[in-house]
C-alpha cells in the first residue's frame, strides 16, 4: 500500500466500550459472534487523533494480530506494520517523503519499502510527482517498482492527468514471462 487512507472496517452490529486516559483512547469492539477487536488512537503525539494500532479481526491482517502505525509531525504515515504469526515481525512498510522544501511538506511519499519475507528481502517502490510549480504537484507522474516476473528489471507506471488534475490514462510497462509488455488504461473525462 502506498500512503493514503487507513480504514478500519466495522461490523454493523458492534458494541463499543470506550476507555480514555490523557494520551490514548482505547476502543474495544465486539460483534454478535463474540469476536473482539481493539484500536488505539494517539491524542498526544501530534496534538490530533491518529490511529496508532488496531488488534483483532477488524485489523484485516491475517487473524488475531495487531497492526501498528507511526506518523511524522505533519501526520504523514511513516510506518505500518503487523506482528505476523506468533508475534514475529512479518510485514512492515516504511514511507519516505523526499519533496519537502522551504518549510513546506507535501503529502505523497517518494518511496515505500516493505519487507516481503522474514529473511529480510524488501521491495521498494519509487514515486515521482509533477513539478512543485505545477498545479498537479500532489499527483504521481511516474511509479517504479521491481519486477517480480523478471528479477533485475523494473515495472514503470506513467499516470497522465489534465491540467486540472482529472485522470486521463495510465501506461504500465512491465514483463510477462520475461517478455516486455505495455498496458494502457484510458478514462473518459
Amino acid at each position: 500500500m502506498l500512503a493514503g487512507d487507513i480504514s478500519v472496517p466495522r461490523t454493523p452490529r458492534v458494541r463499543r466500550h470506550h476507555v480514555s486516559d490523557t494520551a490514548l483512547d482505547r476502543h474495544k469492539y465486539g460483534n454478535h459472534q463474540g469476536l473482539r477487536s481493539t484500536d488505539v488512537v494517539d491524542n498526544v503525539q501530534l496534538q490530533q487523533s491518529v490511529l496508532a494500532s488496531v488488534s483483532g479481526p477488524i485489523c484485516e491482517c491475517g487473524g488475531d494480530q495487531t497492526r501498528t502505525y507511526t506518523y511524522d509531525t505533519s501526520q504523514r504515515l511513516l510506518t505500518e506494520s503487523d506482528d505476523g504469526l506468533n508475534g514475529s515481525a512479518l510485514h512492515t512498510t516504511t514511507y519516505t517523503y523526499g519533496r519537502d522544501a522551504g518549510g513546506q511538506t507535501y503529502p505523497g511519499p517518494t518511496s515505500t519499502t516493505e519487507n516481503i519475507t522474514t529473511s529480510g528481502s524488501t521491495r521498494t517502490t519509487s514515486i515521482t510527482y509533477y513539478a512543485l510549480t505545477d498545479s498537479r504537484k500532489d499527483l504521481p507522474e511516474l511509479t517504479q517498482l521491481q519486477s517480480v516476473d523478471t528479477p533485475g528489471n523494473s515495472i514503470v507506471v506513467y499516470d497522465y492527468y489534465t491540467g486540472s488534475g482529472l485522470f486521463l490514462f495510465r501506461e504500465k510497462n512491465g514483463y510477462v514471462n520475461g517478455a516486455s509488455t505495455i498496458y494502457t488504461w484510458k478514462w473518459d473525462v
